[in-house]
Order: structure tokens, then sequence, then C-alpha cells
């Protein structure tokens, strides 16, 4: 019976995420996207996206290998806001990992800045699907990504919460080669 409880609650956690999305998203279509920007460790929010995700990894039969920077910084951010932008970063890799089923979720600081990457090693991303990737209900034309469901508001919301933090989201991608989402941020040394 314990199997099913985690089936059961890992499909509510991504259910949830997923009624969150469009809600938020609604949000922010009509400006009323609210923030609180304390500072934040994000190396700890990292941590809860992995701990949230664990579910969605087992069941899947994922792989998620985590490092944190040991000279983590804080950032001026807003926990949740960047925990929902790091699920929605971490559930896409999950959708379009193909057979490759590991994931690399590291965080790397220099003084100025604190990177969060998620690197998967799945079917990769068409050069001219990257520039539309973070526009609403974006769909790719290629014919693997196609077949994979799911609303389309993920990194439109990633973008949104990214540029609200003034951070940048970088996508670095090859076809069969895999993806690297990386998320910046600007350390409250750096500001």
């Amino acid at each position: 019976g314990r199997k099913y409880v985690g089936i059961i609650q890992g499909e509510c956690d991504r259910l949830g995420r997923m009624i969150n999305n469009i809600l938020d998203f609604t949000k922010m279509e009509c400006g009323m996207m609210q923030y609180t920007f304390t500072p934040t460790d994000v190396n700890a929010v990292v941590q809860r996206a992995y701990d949230v995700m664990q579910y969605q990894f087992v069941l899947g039969g994922f792989s998620c290998e985590l490092s944190l920077a040991e000279n983590g910084r804080t950032v001026n951010a807003d926990a949740d806001a960047l925990l929902e932008a790091l699920t929605n970063i971490l559930a896409n890799a999950m959708k379009y990992s193909g057979g490759a089923r590991d994931i690399h979720l590291r965080t790397t600081c220099d003084n100025a800045e604190f990177s969060i990457e998620v690197e998967d090693h799945g079917l990769g991303i068409d050069t001219s699907d990257i520039p539309h990737l973070f526009e609403p209900f974006y769909r790719s034309h290629s014919g693997d990504v196609q077949k994979h469901g799911g609303i389309g508001l993920g990194l439109a919301l990633v973008k949104h919460i990214v540029d609200a933090h003034r951070g940048r989201v970088h996508v670095h991608s090859a076809p069969g080669k895999g993806s690297t989402f990386t998320i910046s941020l600007k350390t409250q040394e750096g500001t």
C-alpha cells in the first residue's frame, strides 16, 4: 500500500503544480503577480526543489544528481517563486529526457552572480525553437517534442519569475544531445 500512497502523493504534487501554474499565469497576465524579496540562501531553495521533485524522479525512473556550490551567497529573492521556477525547469527536463533518465542539478557562485543549472541528456531543442521557448503555449514543431503533453506555461512562468528577480535565464542545447537551462541571479555582494 505504501507504494500507491507514494504514487498518489506524487500525482497530487504534479497536478497541484499545474494548477498553480495556471493561476500564476493568470496573475502574470493581469500584472498581479506579487513577489516578496528577502535575503535568500539559494542553495537551500535548490535543495528544496530537489526534495519536492523526489516522487516525480522515483516514479519516472530518473536519477538526479545534486551538487551545491560550497561558496553559496545570499540573493535578494522570493524563495517560493524561485522554487516554482526551478520545479518547472526540472519537470521540463524530465519531459524531454527521452531514454536518458539522468539529470544534473547544480549551483555555481562567483562574487557577483549565483547560477542554477539543470542539465539533461535528452532530446535537445532545435535551434529555431530556442527563441520561442519562453512564450506561453508555444509548442515545438519537432515530432519528438510534439508527443509530450503539458499546458505550455511552465517556461513562460520561469521567465517571468527570473525577470522579476532581475536575473537571466539561458538555454544551451543541441538536438539529440540534451539541454542545459541556467538561471543567473545577482548576489547581494554583486549588487
